[in-house]
């Protein structure tokens, strides 16, 4: 899998099949040619590939570290 993570706080907010094509482009984020997020772009986002999500992954639920681990998003609006 990857993840798309936004920068500042390197929350998870979307999950691909490794093999999706995924474009982070200037002012957005698309897939399969669509558009899926207007707030992510290319300059506050990164595209982390291979990558094994909790059992329970939910978008914004969860913080990629630097070092590959997960840990439970502090302001998951989940909670």
């Amino acid at each position: 899998m990857k993840t798309l993570l936004e920068n500042e706080a390197r929350v998870s907010k979307y999950l691909f099949n490794d093999d999706a094509v995924v474009t982070l482009n200037e002012s957005n984020i698309e897939f399969l040619g669509e558009v899926v997020d207007t707030e992510l772009n290319s300059s506050n986002s990164t595209l982390v590939s291979e990558v094994t999500p909790p059992d329970d992954w939910i978008g914004k639920k969860y913080i990629y570290t630097e070092e590959g681990t997960w840990i439970q998003n502090p302001n998951d609006p989940t909670l």
